[in-house]
């Protein structure tokens, strides 16, 4: 591979020839960047075969939507850090990404199924809460999070993982932010959000405004001083 990161490397317990290494890669062939690539050996790493999702030999079903939204559309995992063989059962592993677990039943098939496992997030870091006032009309408000690395989300149900994250309706500069620090409403009118994200000596701090509690948003032109 010419670029690999995050990979996840695995020998099978029971049949120590067999090795496996997971990732990202940026090659034709092997995986566009925050797209996974797997390697397979069966002689102890002598000779390698590789399948890539760019392909479309690497496929991930069950996903939750704010996954998609935040991989850039991208029907697969942000990343593979850890793979490991399942002792029970032939063939089958376990993948750990940056948010959740995968399982992989036939590791060496000729097109391989991520398994998404999980719901809600894991792994992540919640940085501000934010409730409104109840609206006019006697209805809950919704529970804003801002949370490291992967923005926020609007909950409505706090028993139900949100199906999207928040995200600007319409933007062209993928990853306006990475995480949300703070969240305030209009007194007056509190179906008008804002929330941003200060400068971190990267990326100019952003703002986005929502006219309808937090249902949608827009980017705003007002930039966060450092």
């Amino acid at each position: 591979a010419t670029y690999f990161v995050e990979g996840g490397m695995a020998v099978n317990p029971a049949k120590p020839r067999e090795v496996v290494l997971l990732g990202k890669t940026k090659k034709r062939g092997e995986g566009d960047p925050n797209h996974c690539a797997l390697f397979r050996s069966r002689d102890r790493g002598e000779t390698w075969d590789s399948i890539a999702n760019d392909d479309g030999r690497i496929v991930a079903d069950n996903l939750p939507p704010w996954i998609i939204d935040f991989n850039m559309k991208m029907k697969m995992p942000a990343s593979g850090s850890f793979l490991a063989f399942d002792p029970f059962h032939e063939n089958r592993a376990y993948l750990l990404d940056a948010f959740g677990v995968f399982r992989i039943d036939d590791l060496w098939a000729d097109k391989v199924t991520l398994h998404a496992m999980y719901e809600g997030v894991d792994d992540t870091v919640t940085m501000t809460l934010c409730t409104p006032p109840p609206s006019a009309d006697g209805k809950a408000p919704p529970l804003l999070t801002g949370l490291g690395d992967v923005r926020g989300f609007r909950h409505t149900d706090i028993h139900q993982p949100p199906l999207h994250i928040i995200e600007p309706t319409i933007y062209t500069e993928y990853d306006w932010c990475t995480s949300v620090n703070g969240f305030d409403y209009c007194e007056g009118n509190p179906a008008v959000i804002m929330c941003c994200k200060a400068h971190d000596g990267k990326k100019q701090g952003k703002v986005l405004l929502s006219e309808n509690g937090g249902q949608t948003w827009r980017m705003t032109t007002y930039p966060i001083p450092n």
